[in-house]
């Protein structure tokens, strides 16, 4: 409105100094008028184009403070993972409270064969942790057992490699079970460079050989483990599942704990099984009924293993006898099919069975069930 006005008036502000008109923005003629009220229309599109420019530059700025926050953040968090990473260089990390943290195993060139050997039996081994592992300690023997050291050359066959894997089963069975249990936890005759069939601690309590082996077309194949009375202590390990060929297992009257493995299931040619008198915990392994052709079977007083007995016991077609007393958690609820009684001679079993046509007590003050 101020420049129409101006305009209007022929003021000096659109006049020169001696009162000539100016030809638009230098001066023009009777044209000036007409170039002024152009600039005044194209003022509004001049007005939303640096508008624009203005927001354009306003974003760029955004985004570019955006990257260099970003960008500050990630090189703090670098820089102190580093010096964390510096403080705790050569020591473990504490780990968290209440969740213990498994050192993973990394083997050396010479332990490679042997770890790669055991795993392909027995997947299920574990060689983490601290180095003090029953099956660490296992591997750091067999790795150095001059028997084993001989017969891995490098035609090993299937017989020598079934000789190793027996040898470590019975060193990693040996570590498992030697925490305070016996006499000392150093062997006198267990993993020396002898045959294994002839290991065997004196034992007051029990005259039978703590191994025995195959005869003559079976040389050096383990086939009894009897370590009853023992005063054996920790668990029963995994491993025990490369002894493929054993017929009998006595481990009991001990003070063993922990579960029973599944990969008892892989003894197929057991025929008595003596695990009575320990502190075994859990639930009986289904992998347990496999071992179909078992004579005789004893898990009584293990007073803290937990039922109900598995429906596979029915497997046990060829079962004789039958030991279950003094194990409350395992029996009460549970039942035996009446099958079994078509085998059976014996049944010693709590009388809190729902069904067991064919079981009695061993207790004298107890009425037969």
């Amino acid at each position: 409105v101020k420049m129409v006005s101006r305009i209007g008036n022929g003021s000096e502000g659109r006049n020169g100094q001696n009162g000539e008109p100016r030809n638009g923005r230098n001066g023009s003629t009777s044209n000036g008028r007409v170039s002024d009220l152009e600039r005044l229309q194209d003022f509004p599109a001049q007005k939303l184009d640096l508008d624009d420019r203005k927001r354009r530059i306003e974003r760029i700025v955004a985004c570019t403070v955006t990257v260099v926050i970003l960008v500050v953040i990630g090189l703090i968090a670098g820089a102190l993972f580093v010096i964390d990473d510096g403080r705790n260089d050569g020591v473990p990390s504490a780990p968290p409270t209440g969740s213990p943290t498994m050192i993973p195993f990394v083997p050396s060139e010479t332990e490679l064969k042997w770890v790669l050997l055991v795993l392909s039996k027995s997947p299920n081994t574990s060689f983490d942790g601290d180095g003090t592992s029953p099956q660490r300690r296992a591997l750091k023997w067999i790795a150095n057992d001059p028997v084993a050291v001989e017969l891995s050359t490098e035609n090993w066959s299937e017989a020598d490699k079934a000789r190793i894997l027996q040898r470590f089963a019975l060193a990693t069975i040996w570590y498992a079970t030697t925490a305070g249990g016996r006499d000392t936890t150093i062997p006198k005759v267990w993993l020396g460079p002898t045959n294994e069939c002839t290991w065997n601690e004196p034992n007051d309590r029990v005259t039978a050989n703590d191994i025995s082996c195959t005869d003559e077309e079976q040389p050096n194949v383990v086939t009894k483990l009897a370590l009853a009375f023992d005063n054996l202590q920790g668990t029963i390990p995994a491993e025990l599942g490369l002894l493929t060929s054993l017929t009998y297992l006595f481990l009991g009257s001990n003070r063993l704990q922990g579960s029973i493995p599944s990969e008892i299931g892989r003894l197929v040619k057991l025929k008595k099984i003596f695990l009575g008198s320990n502190d075994l915990q859990g639930t009986l392994p289904t992998e347990l009924f496999q071992c179909t052709d078992l004579l005789v079977l004893d898990i009584s007083s293990n007073r803290q293993l937990q039922g109900p007995i598995p429906h596979e016991i029915r497997q046990l077609t060829q079962l004789q006898e039958l030991y279950l007393y003094d194990s409350p958690f395992l029996t009460a609820g549970s039942s035996l099919p009446s099958s079994l009684c078509n085998t059976l001679s014996r049944a010693d079993t709590n009388c809190d069975l729902k069904e067991c046509d064919c079981c009695t007590s061993p207790w004298p003050d107890l009425r037969p069930c």
